[in-house]
């Protein structure tokens, strides 16, 4: 091949590719370029969407009223509502049984407690003046009844030997035990000069505990020699109720 040929070949311009536009396009200026000549279409389409614009802006009004009112009922429900004090009706004549039935009550409770102050120092004053429990152990040769009784002073002291002795207890208050223990001691010297008991004779005998008197005796056999003696009426617990002491002579 030539250089001319080759030249021209170099030379040979390249076609342009041409723009081509999609029917859609050119329908939608088509379109355009009418509407632009047609008078009135432009206002019309700001005014739809002014109106539109406006519509919104008052749809969003309401929505917001809308909240408002919910919430402030909301607020309202929860609120309580005050109440109304309603003055009562008051009956004088429950007034006056109510302050009767008070005093009554403070004046049985005031008498109450005076009965409890004396109760609890007339207690004390027996516990601390109790009178001394008075027994009395009459003495004679000879049986003691209703009929001799009043003749005997209790101080007897001297009776014979070889005789039997009757015993009879008086006592100013209840025995308070079922059993007794009646003992006779002889009196005694001991040789450091004091004296010393010795018993010569005891018995056990039941009684009732309310009993405030018996009667008793030793026979004579516990007396056949002259001598100092002593009488006990002794508790089962080894108290000693009441004492008196006698002799024996010839």
């Amino acid at each position: 091949m030539s250089e001319l040929e080759s030249n021209k070949k170099e030379k040979k311009a390249t076609p342009r590719k041409k723009n081509k536009k999609s029917k859609k396009d050119l329908l939608e200026n088509a379109i355009s370029e009418e509407l632009e000549n047609v008078e009135g279409i432009p206002q019309f389409i700001q005014s739809f969407e002014e109106n539109k614009q406006e519509k919104e802006a008052t749809a969003e009004k309401d929505l917001s009223a809308h909240k408002e009112n919910e919430s402030d009922s909301i607020m309202k429900e929860d609120k309580p509502v005050p109440q109304k004090n309603t003055p009562k009706a008051v009956d004088l004549d429950e007034v006056i049984s109510d302050d009767v039935s008070r005093g009554t009550k403070k004046k049985v409770l005031a008498i109450l407690a005076l009965i409890l102050v004396l109760g609890g120092f007339a207690a004390i004053a027996y516990f601390l003046w109790k009178p001394a429990v008075t027994s009395q152990i009459y003495l004679s040769t000879e049986k003691i009844d209703a009929t001799s009784l009043p003749s005997l002073t209790g101080l007897e002291s001297g009776f014979p030997k070889n005789k039997p002795i009757y015993i009879y207890f008086d006592s100013s208050a209840n025995l308070g035990v079922k059993e007794i223990h009646i003992v006779i001691t002889e009196i005694l010297p001991a040789a450091d000069g004091k004296v010393k008991e010795t018993v010569v004779g005891s018995f056990e005998a039941e009684v009732d505990p309310t009993w405030r008197k018996f009667e008793t005796y030793f026979q004579e056999e516990y007396f056949d020699h002259v001598g100092r003696y002593k009488i006990k009426i002794v508790s089962p617990e080894g108290t000693e109720i009441a004492s008196r002491e006698f002799r024996v002579s010839e």
